[in-house]
């Protein structure tokens, strides 16, 4: 890969990962469907990291996932952090799934 498509690639993966961020924290202002279950969002900030996987890659849609749960384990805490960190990969390889399927 050239270095200038390298480096839009990378760029473009940044953009990406501080959109999700932005659902991210939107969507913690946003009160759960489900308020008997602790824990349960939306997950407004996968519809990002599905749209990378589709036009990025599988390997840039799992660092989206990652680093959102990173995120989360840093400014709401562990528990919250695992929680996003679980959902955002289990959520990048059923759609790698569906990718792979249909």
């Amino acid at each position: 890969m050239r270095n200038s498509a390298r480096i839009r690639k990378t760029a473009g993966t940044g953009l990406l990962f501080s959109l999700a961020l932005v659902m991210q924290l939107i969507e913690t202002l946003i009160p759960s469907p489900f308020p008997m279950i602790p824990g349960i969002r939306l997950g407004l900030s996968n519809i990002v990291t599905m749209f990378c996987l589709f036009s990025v890659g599988i390997g840039e849609a799992a660092l989206i996932a990652v680093l959102k749960g990173l995120f989360a384990f840093v400014t709401r805490g562990p528990a919250a952090g695992i929680l996003s960190l679980t959902g955002g990969l289990l959520s990048v390889v059923m759609m790698t799934a569906a990718l792979k399927l249909g």
